[in-house]
């Protein structure tokens, strides 16, 4: 009699294996009865379905579940050992809660836990697979390891100068499915198949050869992108840093910092800075208050004033220790201005209380910039005393009880007239917007106007504005026209102020511009309109939090 079998087999793509010759014999001699079945990684639904199973009920938190996603890439042995790990660390730990009168287990993560350890036996089977590879090409998966998970070519063959078969050993980790080739335009680009086996793939270097090698890496990047770097910012600092080289890393942390918030990306510069104080945490010097200072910035421009303001006082309590021939004023004055400025800033923005705390912190830096701007009265004219003017001409009105309207008058007029000196547009942009307001306080509505108007014909094409600065100036003439009456010349500019903002993620300015708009359709019999942008104001209070948008 004859018995149907069925043979299953399973195996790499690895044709120099003994076992691939099976697959060529089974392809040539039995062709008829011969199929391949290739196995492609799990979909991230499925992925998060196969967590889901393993745990049964799982309550994760996000981030650690991101990262199991990511570090896994699919493959489904590779989900449950992390899963397995994670539960024998400790790190995800089982919780009983009665629901309805039944008791269900739940699996509860342990904080974010985003950052676990590979899996021993997971760093062993991938150990394993290195160890079958010949010593130059191991050599080479070690140095495109500490490059990171993706690697350029040029970068490689950069640090890999003692090789003369490169190309040959990248075709052998391409042919065994450890690497991928990601790209080719702007330049050929790998990355590995998998996260785990790059990170599995570090930990087989020593320590002592680490720093040498990712100070190898940086120092490549630096030679190959020059006409570039901005984009490499953050990986630069990165190598920098765990090749021990300190000082560069901290250069490198606040211009990646500077470069994400001019793309609007807030977390990504809070998170190189904080980077940045790590490796200050051991000194007190200027540079360590000058990172304080632009992560407390950071915390102002996503409007989390009273977490700005702590991270102010932090500095100017380092400022205070720091040798007297190190000590600069200006940058005591500019962050003691910057703190009344918050107060300014948050008074519509936060709860009652809030703003009363913040208030009472500002007084003493009020006191601050009022002496020193008297010691400065006979000093050339400085950039930072427009600033210290204007934000002593907001606080006059916006804080002060009851508002002094004549004294911001005084400090706005002074703001004009010193930035004119100086020849800054920017600056003269901002001060014109001061004294705007304190016209407008004491109801000289059409020196209001005549202002916002010069503000935004300074501001209009001329490259030394920046968008932020011509965002409010737009804004302020729409204002200034709405109080004349002039309704229908205002909507063109609040409208051209909504669009500006929305591109560079301002919702408190879109908010301001939609209820200016609202009161001009309003006074207009437009209903219908008015309603359209409550629709729109409700939309900002979705996607943004309230000390973001202020009040709606």
């Amino acid at each position: 009699d004859v018995i149907p079998l069925v043979l299953i087999c399973a195996m790499r793509v690895e044709h120099s294996s003994p076992a691939w010759k099976l697959n060529n014999t089974a392809a040539n001699d039995f062709r008829h009865r011969y199929s391949i079945v290739s196995l492609r990684p799990l979909s991230e639904a499925d992925s998060n379905e196969l967590i889901n199973r393993l745990l049964a009920i799982p309550d994760l938190h996000r981030d650690l579940r991101k990262s199991i996603l990511d570090k896994s890439d699919g493959n489904p042995f590779f989900i449950e050992e992390v899963v397995r790990s994670l539960i024998e660390n400790k790190i995800v730990v089982p919780e009983e809660r009665e629901e309805k009168g039944i008791t269900n287990r739940y699996w509860v993560s342990v904080g974010d836990g985003s950052n676990f350890s590979i899996p021993d036996n997971l760093q062993a089977l991938l150990s394993a697979r290195m160890d079958q590879l010949e010593e130059s090409t191991r050599a080479t998966l070690q140095l495109a390891s500490v490059i990171g998970r993706n690697f350029y070519l040029r970068v490689l063959q950069a640090m890999n100068t003692s090789s003369t078969e490169l190309d040959k050993q990248v075709g052998t980790l391409l042919r065994l499915d450890m690497i991928r080739e990601s790209a080719r335009v702007p330049e050929v680009e790998y990355s590995f198949k998998n996260p785990l086996t790059q990170e599995a793939v570090y930990k087989t270097i020593l320590l002592k050869h680490r720093r040498e090698f990712h100070k190898r890496v940086a120092e490549a990047m630096e030679g190959l992108y020059q006409d570039r770097l901005e984009g490499k910012y953050g990986l630069l600092s990165y190598h920098y840093s765990l090749a021990g080289e300190n000082e560069k890393a901290i250069n490198y942390c606040r211009k990646a910092s500077n470069q994400a918030v001019k793309v609007y990306a807030y977390e990504e510069a809070e998170k190189n800075l904080n980077v940045a104080l790590d490796l200050l945490k051991d000194t007190n010097d200027a540079i360590r208050t000058l990172v304080l200072e632009e992560l407390a910035d950071v915390c102002r421009m996503v409007r989390k004033f009273t977490e700005a303001i702590q991270v102010y006082q932090e500095a100017l309590e380092l400022l205070e220790t720091l040798p007297e021939e190190k000590r600069d004023r200006f940058v005591s004055m500019r962050i003691h201005r910057k703190i009344v400025e918050i107060a300014s800033e948050a008074k519509w923005s936060v709860d009652a209380q809030t703003f009363f705390e913040l208030r009472e912190v500002s007084k003493g830096s009020h006191i601050s910039l009022v002496e020193g701007l008297a010691e400065m009265e006979n000093e050339p004219p400085h950039q930072d005393t427009v600033r210290m003017l204007g934000a002593l001409s907001t606080d006059a009105w916006r804080v002060q009880n009851p508002a002094n309207w004549t004294e911001s008058k005084r400090y706005g007029e002074m703001a004009v007239e010193l930035a004119e000196l100086l020849g800054d547009k920017e600056l003269l942009s901002t001060a014109l917007g001061v004294l705007a307001t304190a016209l407008d306080g004491q109801s000289a509505l059409r020196d209001h106007l005549a202002i916002a108007q010069r503000r935004v014909d300074l501001s209009f094409y001329n490259s030394q504005i920046s968008e932020h600065e011509k965002i409010d100036a737009y804004r302020g003439i729409g204002q200034a026209l709405m109080y004349v009456g002039e309704y229908a010349e205002a909507i063109p500019f609040l409208d051209e102020t909504i669009a500006m903002a929305e591109s560079v993620r301002a919702p408190d300015q879109i908010a301001n511009a939609i209820g200016i708009k609202a009161q001009c359709l309003f006074r207009m019999d437009r209903w219908d309109e008015v309603l359209e942008l409550e629709k729109e104001w409700r939309d900002l209070d979705m996607r943004y939090t309230r000390e973001r948008v202020g009040e709606t």
